[in-house]
């Protein structure tokens, strides 16, 4: 075992053995050779202080006193070998501490005056590269040949013709190093025919980490430049150049593809101590992405504070740009997206609409994804235009479930750096549309609901403002043809403004808002609409006969005019909830018909005249009042004018099928029923006589019956509408009994 102290007394190298062989004869002559030097199983500490001063400085140095003659200015070390030999370089000044181990390395040394010349070869690991601003404990294997030279004057350290292989290729250094009061270095490395995996695993943990998901071909031709002086605040100025030949990548979490890149990045830090100092530019970057081609560049500027411009054109894969831009509801997606996008301006943590000069052409050609696991987006064509935080929205076509529809419009307030709290990104368009299911637009809302609670932190309001036109619209059963009208949703309410089209025959104008409820998913509908000829029967179709079926779409025609408000509830699949319906409604039917409707048509019994056809009964214009409530359909008494004879009615119907309605009807011919078959009979005021009857049960099970009760008040009070209702909450209605009305009967 053999040790060497430095200057401070501490270890500057420890051995387990030293071989040294020299010539005593040469050491007569005041020739300083040795033959040759082994080390084997050594550390060797080299340590520069606060102020760069090394702990073997002056160990071997002339006392001064002794003769030119005797003093230690001249030593050769002809054969110098070093095996299994650690080196610690730590330089406090700088910051520096690095660990190397020495395999087997061969090398010279002498010692001329003042000036240490060595030549080093053989291979050697670095354990750990470690300086204020990086960070390494992997190890990597070199291969080195350095030839240096020290001049302890000048206290300046030379690297000529020295190079160092790193796996298949390798770098050469040549420059300076001085360990002065204020040091200082020049020095240069160039490496040929790297590859991308190669100069990864040189970067430090965190930025290897970061890029060993790419798998790459191809080479990169490499040029650092570290100049300048360390002195506190301040350091050396770092400038790189990194040339890509025909260079292939795989990103497999994104599965993008670039083959064929060729470009030049150059780093420069001016100041290493200074971040704000360093710049980052990547020059004319060409190549192909997903089998298209791009070209990209891009600047950097200020690391502390980045700011950075860049130009990016490419044909690229949907899923793939989604990604880029973070966009955070999109599952998969497929097709092509042609991109030309220039932007400027200091990254965010969202995406690129997050700065305030991007400028571009996004060209969709048959996009589509997956909005959530349940919904899609089948095809989107044409193209979007950004501008600052404004977006231009040009002839897309969108398809989705059963949906289609062509998107002109803008939308703003993308910027979310520059939106205030309360404001939201706006889409404001027209819309023109072949077939609109207003279902689809509910499950885009529904999904896009969800996916904001529980997919993203940061919740993005969306408001739209729709002016619309459909040639077809359909929403369950109604099916309306040429409507326009105006459709905006701003959080969870879908408000419809003159809403007009042709559906169910006729006309209908339609108000109201529909509105997602979040805690249960369920749909709340408020509307008003005013009908202008609408079909009956259509009606009751199409709203599947008011989920009843005493009286249902086949016993009736005729052309409606109403005006309707409603409200009703339906559940998150879209069933209707009957007991929350509340409606009012003024309605006017013309050239009405009732058919084959068994209450009316056993009245036949009870009226004696064989001319009556009951079964298809003819009306004049009716007008009444009709309202829902508390599971109830309230129809006021109002006069029917027929075929066969003039009708009073007035009842309750509830929509669990429970009926109860009382008619009058006149007797054509006065004659009275000496046996009383039919119960009494009763004169109208004008002294025609009427038949009173009542209809109850159930819509399965219902009773016609003669009146008997109301047979024996007064006649003027037959139709006491306060005593239909009974227990239910009383109606404001006009109790206009049935008069003798002048009626063609024959007609």
């Amino acid at each position: 075992n053999a040790s060497l102290p430095d200057v401070e007394g501490n270890s500057l190298l420890e051995a387990g053995e030293i071989y040294i062989v020299l010539n005593p004869f040469n050491l007569i002559k005041n020739d300083h050779t040795i033959e040759r030097l082994d080390i084997e199983e050594a550390t060797i500490r080299i340590l520069f202080d606060e102020h760069n001063k090394s702990n073997f400085q002056n160990l071997i140095e002339s006392t001064g006193e002794e003769s030119e003659n005797d003093s230690l200015s001249n030593l050769s070390l002809n054969a110098i070998s070093l095996t299994n030999v650690r080196v610690d370089y730590i330089n406090l000044s700088s910051g520096m501490d690095t660990r190397w181990q020495l395999e087997k390395v061969k090398g010279e040394f002498q010692l001329v005056g003042e000036n240490y010349i060595a030549s080093v070869e053989g291979g050697l690991s670095l354990l750990r590269f470690n300086t204020t601003d990086w960070q390494s404990d992997t190890s990597r294997d070199f291969a080195v040949d350095l030839s240096f030279r020290l001049d302890d004057n000048t206290r300046i350290l030379t690297f000529e013709n020295s190079s160092i292989d790193y796996s298949d290729a390798e770098f050469s250094v040549t420059g300076t190093y001085a360990y002065q009061d204020d040091p200082g270095v020049d020095i240069e490395v160039k490496g040929d025919n790297l590859t991308f995996g190669l100069v990864s695993d040189l970067l430090s943990d965190d930025y290897k980490e970061a890029i060993e998901k790419y798998k790459s071909t191809g080479t990169i031709n490499f040029t650092s430049q570290l100049k300048g002086e360390f002195r506190e605040g301040k350091k050396p100025a770092l400038n790189a150049k990194l040339e890509f030949i025909d260079v292939d990548l795989k990103d497999q979490q994104y599965q993008a593809n670039i083959e064929d890149l060729n470009a030049i990045t150059t780093l420069q830090i001016t100041n290493l101590a200074d971040m704000k100092t360093g710049s980052f530019q990547v020059k004319s970057a060409q190549g192909s992405l997903q089998n298209e081609p791009f070209s990209f560049t891009m600047g950097i500027k200020d690391f502390n504070d980045p700011t950075y411009t860049g130009h990016f054109n490419a044909t690229i894969t949907t899923g793939w740009l989604l990604s880029a831009i973070k966009y955070p509801y999109h599952k998969s997606a497929e097709g092509n997206i042609k991109v030309d996008l220039r932007y400027s301006g200091k990254p965010g943590n969202a995406n690129i609409f997050d700065h305030g000069n991007t400028r571009g052409i996004f060209e969709l050609n048959d996009v589509s994804f997956n909005w959530s696991d349940t919904i899609s987006v089948d095809r989107i064509s044409g193209k979007i235009l950004v501008d600052k935080y404004n977006v231009d929205i040009q002839n897309v076509v969108l398809e989705w479930l059963e949906s289609n529809a062509v998107i002109n419009g803008s939308i703003q307030g993308l910027g979310a750096a520059n939106r205030k709290a309360d404001e939201s990104i706006v889409l404001r368009s027209n819309i023109r549309s072949g077939i609109l299911h207003v279902e689809d637009i509910l499950a885009l809302i529904d999904n896009y609901s969800f996916t904001k609670s529980s997919e993203t932190k940061n919740d993005i309001d969306l408001e739209l403002v729709l002016s619309c036109q459909f040639d077809e619209l359909e929403f369950r059963r109604y099916h309306g043809k040429r409507v326009t009208g105006d459709l905006m949703w701003q959080g969870s309410v879908l408000e419809v403004t003159d809403l007009n089209g042709q559906g169910m025959g006729g006309m209908v104008n339609i108000n109201g808002l529909i509105k997602v409820i979040p805690s249960n998913k369920d749909y709340y509908i408020e509307a008003e609409a005013v009908t202008d000829g609408v079909l009956v029967d259509s009606m009751f179709y199409v709203f599947e006969n008011f989920q009843q079926d005493w009286i249902v779409d086949n016993h009736l025609k005729g052309q409606l005019f109403a005006e309707i408000s409603t409200s009703m509830y339906f559940d998150s699949t879209w069933r209707f909830r009957r007991k929350l319906l509340q409606a009012e409604g003024k309605l006017k039917a013309v050239e009405g018909e009732l058919n084959n409707f068994e209450p009316i048509m056993e009245l036949s019994s009870y009226i004696d005249d064989k001319e009556d056809n009951l079964s298809k009964l003819r009306f004049s214009d009716l007008v009444n009042y009709v309202s829902v409530r508390n599971d109830t359909v309230f129809i006021p008494e109002m006069s029917i004018h027929t075929n066969v004879r003039n009708i009073a009615l007035g009842g309750y119907h509830t929509l669990d099928q429970h009926i109860y309605y009382q008619l009058v009807v006149p007797v054509i011919n006065e004659r009275v029923d000496k046996d009383e078959v039919f119960g009494a009979v009763k004169k109208s005021s004008k002294g025609v006589p009427n038949l009173l009857f009542v209809i109850k049960g159930t819509a399965d099970d219902y009773s016609v019956n003669y009146d008997l009760k109301r047979a024996t008040e007064n006649v003027l009070n037959l139709l006491d509408i306060t005593k239909i209702f009974k227990n239910k909450e009383e109606e404001s209605i006009d109790s206009t009994f049935l008069e003798d009305e002048e009626f063609d009967w024959e007609n």
